[in-house]
Order: C-alpha cells, then sequence, then structure tokens
C-alpha cells in the first residue's frame, strides 16, 4: 500500500467498532465493539467525521455511533 498510497488512513475492522444498523424490521440495533482496535486505528465514522469537518461539511456532528447527532 505504502508504494501505491498517498494517505492512509488506519480504520478498525467491523468487529472493532461499535456501531447503529437498521435490521429487516426497520427496528435500530446498537452494538458494542468485541474488541479494541490495534495500534492508532479508528473506528470509520470517527475518520469520515473528521474529514467531513475539516472540509465544513454538514452532516458531520456525530460524537458517538448510537444513531443520533
Amino acid at each position: 500500500m505504502l508504494a501505491n498510497a498517498n494517505v492512509i488512513l488506519p480504520s478498525a475492522v467491523f468487529a472493532e467498532t461499535s456501531g447503529t444498523w437498521v435490521n429487516a424490521e426497520g427496528r435500530w440495533q446498537s452494538v458494542a465493539g468485541a474488541a479494541k482496535p490495534a495500534g492508532e486505528a479508528r473506528p470509520a465514522w470517527k475518520i469520515l467525521r473528521v474529514l467531513g469537518n475539516l472540509l465544513g461539511l454538514a452532516g458531520f456532528e456525530y460524537v458517538s455511533s448510537g444513531g443520533s447527532a
């Protein structure tokens, strides 16, 4: 990756990330991460939140993965 990328953002894998999903019945389900992310990895939603804030975009005010801003 280092030979081909200008920037590498260390994103945690799904099992290391808490989150909220909508199931087939339309109900919100929140889950905690099963393990702590390795090294400097962060949940993808946190990486996207910071990028959105740096670019001054609306809709990136989340402080948790609990489903509401």
